[in-house]
């Protein structure tokens, strides 16, 4: 990827593979800030993520990168954002299920839309698919860290992915001198 592509490419899989490829000396500090790219990804479709415990992980992941929450910490929670995720695919709670498609449907369709790229990624699907899987997507986000081999997020993930957030992230990484931005996502 060019710098020129990188300025204007909507496609989020390239940009992270051309990312691993420039800072390919740094893994460390770039997986960190994929961490923190994914957690703002969610941050974008919160309105896809109306259980508290997938919301919870999102933070506590946060306050992780930030120093102030343990990996202990996010063990913890993550069982409990999978826990969501397998509560809408398994409809181990038909209810309760209901109420967080409601709580979804209350949002206008437009407004649900904004927060996928692109906005009719998921026009086939049904709410509840959708939000399955924003909930399965914030527990890759929240459990980042420990996942290995890490590499792209799965392809079914791709419309949470922002390409205005990545960039907005890592700046712009073919300028020489240019240091990229580290975003706050704790707030």
């Amino acid at each position: 990827m060019t710098e020129a592509e990188w300025l204007k490419s909507d496609d989020v899989l390239a940009m992270l593979d051309s990312l691993r490829r420039v800072y390919a000396d740094a893994p460390v500090w770039l997986e960190r800030q994929l961490h923190r790219y994914f957690l703002a990804c969610c941050r974008r479709i919160w309105s896809l993520l109306p259980h508290e415990e997938s919301r919870r992980g999102v933070e506590v992941s946060e306050r992780y990168l930030a120093d102030k929450a343990t990996d202990a910490d996010v063990k913890e929670v993550v069982w409990y954002v999978e826990g969501v995720a397998f509560l809408l695919d398994y409809d181990s709670d038909p209810a309760e299920v209901e109420r967080l498609v409601e709580k979804a449907r209350a949002i206008p369709e437009t407004e649900r839309r904004s927060v996928l790229h692109p906005p009719d990624s998921f026009a086939d699907l049904s709410l509840r698919e959708v939000l399955k899987r924003a909930a399965y997507f914030a527990h890759y986000a929240s459990n980042y860290h420990h996942m290995f081999p890490r590499g792209n997020p799965p392809t079914n993930y791709v419309p949470f992915l922002s390409p205005t957030i990545l960039r907005e992230t890592f700046g712009n990484p073919f300028a020489v001198g240019d240091e990229p931005t580290i975003i706050d996502i704790g707030s």
